[in-house]
């Protein structure tokens, strides 16, 4: 990943990421949380009413739902998981946010 690359198909200067985001890692570890908070927001708006049976399926439905409306979501916690068994600092902030 090269981060001019990033910055051109974000249709931004490339100074202007490196402004909010000094390091590549920076950048990936943003994206990281932006990616864990949206999954955490969506898991977190089904409430906690309803049998164990009704729960799982609600969380099943939402996630389904949230595969097709936002399939980069997942791309994005594939990639996560994979750097988190080699970087120590996205195993950290797997563990952090319990994904």
């Amino acid at each position: 990943m090269r981060v001019r690359d990033v910055a051109r198909q974000a249709g931004i200067n490339g100074a202007t990421l490196h402004y909010y985001f000094p390091t590549k890692e920076d950048l990936i570890q943003a994206v990281a949380e932006y990616t864990i908070e949206r999954l955490r927001a969506t898991m977190m708006s089904l409430g906690g009413s309803g049998s164990p049976a009704e729960k799982i399926h609600a969380h099943l439905t939402a996630l389904f739902h949230l595969m097709h409306a936002e399939p980069e979501i997942f791309v994005v916690l594939t990639e996560i998981s994979l750097r988190a068994q080699r970087q120590a600092v996205m195993h950290y902030l797997l563990q952090q946010n319990e994904v």
